[in-house]
Parts: structure tokens; sequence; C-alpha cells
């Protein structure tokens, strides 16, 4: 097979790194690398393997290097009861921290403010591992700590978490950091977040592919 030039760039995992796999229905599996070359890297699932691996959609290795969070789409097969071929198809490098890739991408939430018993509905304008934007309430100072359920999409039940108001942003949006979130809904935030930058980055090469663009 035809070696991409992407995947010789890519800053790959080394040997006796932790990682992990994003399988398409949302499944993370914790892995250790054991090799790597320009197309393969070989997997230890590092869980008693439980069901065959999902069909439907592209994997993606997940790892944390010095620069931040990478990630690498490809496909993969088991080698045995707890090794994992993983083949390079494609590679996103994202540069910062994954606390502060943000998206912007406008959901549902319900407000629960500490000092107040009356719950308040707005909207979550974009989003990131370690905060959101939301559009108002006014009423909301900096300093004012909130319970929150933020709702992704309406397969899945809403996030609960606890956060801070940090700043007031342009038109009176605020800026919420997060105090307590849970792991694994932390983990679906940041996979949700990665699968729209994802889709949103496919969307831009199909229009720039596009005749007359």
């Amino acid at each position: 097979m035809t070696s991409d030039p992407r995947r010789r760039k890519a800053n790959l995992p080394a040997d006796g790194d932790q990682a992990k796999l994003l399988l398409p229905g949302g499944e993370v599996m914790p892995v250790r690398v054991t090799g790597s070359g320009d197309d393969v890297i070989m997997l230890v699932h590092l869980l008693k393997r439980q069901a065959p691996l999902p069909g439907e959609g592209p994997p993606v290795l997940e790892w944390t290097s010095s620069r931040g969070v990478v990630r690498i789409e490809g496909s993969v097969e088991w080698e045995e009861s707890d090794l994992v071929r993983f083949e390079v198809v494609d590679v996103v490098e994202v540069d910062q921290r994954r606390e502060h890739v943000r998206v912007r991408v406008p959901r549902p939430i319900m407000l629960a403010v500490e000092s107040s018993p009356r719950g308040l509905g707005t909207f979550a304008i974009d989003l990131s591992g370690g905060g959101m934007l939301l559009a108002g309430p006014d009423t909301l100072k900096v300093g004012d700590r909130i319970r929150f359920r933020l709702r992704l999409d309406a397969a899945n039940e809403p996030i609960d978490g606890v956060g801070r108001v940090v700043r007031y942003g342009a038109g009176g949006y605020r800026a919420i950091a997060f105090d307590e979130l849970g792991e694994a809904d932390r983990e679906r935030l940041i996979h949700f977040i990665f699968e729209f930058e994802r889709a949103s980055r496919r969307v831009r090469r199909d229009d720039d592919a596009a005749p007359g663009s």
C-alpha cells in the first residue's frame, strides 16, 4: 500500500504510550502502544475484550503528546484476544490541550443558580472540554455558581455538572468554567466536540474540492 505523506508527518505515539480508541458508537477503549510504523500501530487492549469492534465509521486513536492531544483516524482488526492492529487512514492533530479546543454549536441547556431555586432555560453557544459560552441570562454575575443540564442530542441523556461564571462576553454572553463534571460526561462532551470538528472539516474539504471553488 502506498504511504500517504500525511502519515509520515504525523507525530505517532511511542512504544509504551497510553492511548484511547474512540469507537463510532461513543465507547472509549483504553490501550497501550506496543509498536508503530508509517501505516500501522500495534495496540494492547488494557481491558478484557467484551465484544467485536463496531463496524460503522472509522475508529480514532487518541493520545497526549507534548504538543497536546493528537488524534488519528484508522481501521482496526484483532490480531489476538488483546492485541489490536490499527492502520492509519487519516491524521487529525490538535495542538491545544483538549479542554481548550472549542466549537461553535448551539445546544439547549437548563440552569439553576445556587442562590435561586428557579430553573432557567437558555442555550450554550459554544462548547469545550473545560467550559462553555452561554446566551444569557443577563442576571448571571461573575462568580455565580450554577448547576446545569446540557443536552447534546435527542438520543442520549443530558450532561449534568456544576460551573461558575468567569466573565462576560460580547452581546451579554456569559463564559462558564466547569467546576464539577463527571469523567464519563467529560468524555462524552469531548467525543461530541471532536465528531463535530471532524464533520465540519469534511464539509470544508468537500466545498474546496467542488468545481468552481
